[in-house]
């Protein structure tokens, strides 16, 4: 009995696995690496919360160079949303599922549905400022 009463709850919220899915699925790369990087910061892992803003990175240039890539522009754009929910969903599964389970069993909160609509919005909203910021930018360096 006296166990119990010493084991403080966790503090903080965090996004279930099911939340990063859908929100990298509808939000893209942006959404999904951001509730993962908040994820790992609120479970006191920041050297996973780094790498995920490394991988973020990284995925954000394969995009941006695939345009230039004649093979790769080709692809559909379904495509990259779903291979990067697949990525996505691959790593929350693989190092966030038990420990998010474990944080919430010890009374730990978890965000809302509409936090995640929220961050898909903005990240969208990101996502089509730069395309347009590039789409101008090209008329600007082609003349």
């Amino acid at each position: 009995m006296q166990e119990n009463l010493l084991i403080t709850p966790p503090t903080g919220k965090v996004y279930s696995t099911k939340m990063i899915v859908i929100g990298s699925f509808f939000g893209g790369v942006l959404a999904g690496s951001y509730m993962m990087y908040r994820n790992f910061k609120t479970l006191g892992e920041e050297r996973k919360a780094n790498l995920t803003v490394v991988f973020t990175l990284i995925s954000l240039v394969f995009i941006g160079l695939s345009v230039f890539i004649p093979a790769l522009d080709k692809a559909p754009t379904f495509f990259y949303s779903l291979l990067f929910t697949l990525i996505t969903a691959f790593i929350t599964q693989k190092y966030l599922t038990k420990p998010l389970n474990e944080f919430m069993e010890g009374g730990g909160g978890k965000y809302s549905r509409g936090k995640v609509f929220l961050i898909c919005i903005i990240a969208t909203a990101v996502i089509v400022s730069i395309m347009i910021g590039a789409f101008l930018m090209q008329d600007v360096l082609v003349s």
